[in-house]
C-alpha cells in the first residue's frame, strides 16, 4: 500500500458556504503555496469526479488513486479544496456520497487539518433553493421544500453528521469548523491559513463579505425564463459547463445579473419573499445543539435554530 500524501489541509467545500470565494480570492493567492481546487484548474478533475461520483461497487480505486497520488507529488500541492467533496449532482441532496468520499480521502491523504464551513440552516436552505433556480428549476420555494422533504433530501442541511464523520476519520482535533457568518469578519480564515505559515498576498479589500451571486431578488423572473428555455437542469445535470446552452448561459450570466443589480440600485431587498416555517426550522434544532457540542462554538447569535 502506498504512503498517504501529507497535506496542510483539505477543505470539504459545502455548497453555498463561500467555497468559490475562498478558492478564487484566497486559496489561489497564498504566496508560493499550491492548493488544488477545481474552480479554475483542470488538473486531476476527472480523477476526483470518479472519486466523488462512482459508488463503492463500481469504483476501481487502483488506477484512480495512482493518478491522484502521482499528480499531488509531481505538482507539490499542499492543500485541497473542492465543493464536490460534500457531494455532487443529486448525491449532494441525498448525502449518499459522504461516507465513501471521506473514506477515500482518508486512504489517500494525511492532512494536518480538515476545514468545514457551515451556515445557518435558514439561509443555507434559501441559498440552495436559489442555486437550483439558477440551474433551471421552476419550483416555488415552498414546493421545492416539499419536494426535498418527500424525497428524504433535507438531511443535506444537517452539518453535525458530516463534522462527526470527519472527526471519527481524522481525529477531533484535526477538524476545523468555521461559521460562514464569521469566517471573514472574525479573521477566522486568515488565521487558519497563517497557522500554516502561508504568506497572504491578497489585499485588504478582498477580506470582505463574499459577493452574493445568487440574485435572490429576481427569482420570479428566473423561474419564468426557465419555463421557456433549455437549462442545465432539464438537460440532465447541474455539473459542468454546457457550451450548447447559449440562451440559458446568456440569461444566467447577463440578463439575471443585470436585472438584479438594477433592482438593488433602487433599493429592492433580497430574500424577503422566502418564509421558512418554524416547524421546518425545528427540524434542525438538534443539529445546531450537536454541532455546538462537538465544536464548542456558540451558534445562538448567528441565526441558527436554537431552543
Amino acid at each position: 500500500m502506498r504512503e498517504r500524501i501529507p497535506l496542510d489541509f483539505i477543505h470539504i467545500g459545502l455548497h453555498r458556504t463561500g467555497s468559490t470565494f475562498l478558492q478564487k480570492k484566497i486559496f489561489s493567492d497564498v504566496g508560493d503555496v499550491k492548493i488544488l481546487q477545481f474552480n479554475d484548474q483542470k488538473t486531476l478533475r476527472n480523477e476526483f469526479d470518479d472519486l466523488i461520483l462512482i459508488p463503492p461497487p463500481f469504483f476501481d480505486e487502483g488506477p484512480v488513486f495512482q493518478r491522484i497520488h502521482a499528480g499531488f507529488v509531481e505538482n507539490e500541492y499542499r492543500g485541497l479544496s473542492a465543493e464536490g467533496l460534500s457531494g455532487m449532482n443529486q448525491g449532494f441532496f441525498s448525502g449518499s456520497q459522504l461516507a465513501f468520499i471521506c473514506e477515500r480521502l482518508r486512504t489517500l491523504f494525511e492532512p494536518k487539518k480538515i476545514l468545514i464551513v457551515v451556515r445557518s440552516h435558514r439561509s443555507y436552505l434559501i441559498s440552495n433553493y436559489i442555486a437550483d433556480i439558477r440551474h433551471g428549476s421552476t419550483l416555488e420555494f415552498l414546493s421545492w421544500i416539499t419536494r426535498r422533504e418527500e424525497n428524504r433530501e433535507l438531511g443535506f442541511c444537517k452539518f453535525a453528521p458530516l463534522v462527526k464523520l470527519y472527526m471519527d476519520a481524522f481525529g477531533s482535533s484535526s477538524v476545523k469548523v468555521i461559521p460562514f457568518e464569521t469566517m471573514v469578519t472574525d479573521d477566522a480564515i486568515e488565521q487558519f491559513l497563517k497557522d500554516f505559515g502561508y504568506s497572504l498576498k491578497v489585499s485588504e479589500r478582498l477580506w470582505s463579505t463574499p459577493e452574493n451571486r445568487s440574485h435572490s431578488n429576481v427569482v420570479g423572473l428566473n423561474i419564468l425564463l426557465n419555463k421557456f428555455m433549455k437549462t442545465k437542469l432539464n438537460s440532465g445535470s447541474t455539473v459542468g459547463i454546457y457550451d450548447d446552452l447559449s440562451v440559458y448561459n446568456f440569461s444566467r450570466n447577463h440578463v439575471i445579473p443585470f436585472v438584479s443589480r438594477s433592482l438593488m440600485s433602487i433599493g429592492s431587498k433580497a430574500n424577503e419573499q422566502f418564509h421558512c416555517d418554524s416547524a421546518l426550522l425545528d427540524m434542525f434544532v438538534k443539529d445546531t445543539q450537536e454541532l455546538s457540542d462537538i465544536t464548542q462554538i456558540d451558534f445562538t447569535e448567528l441565526g441558527y435554530p436554537f431552543k
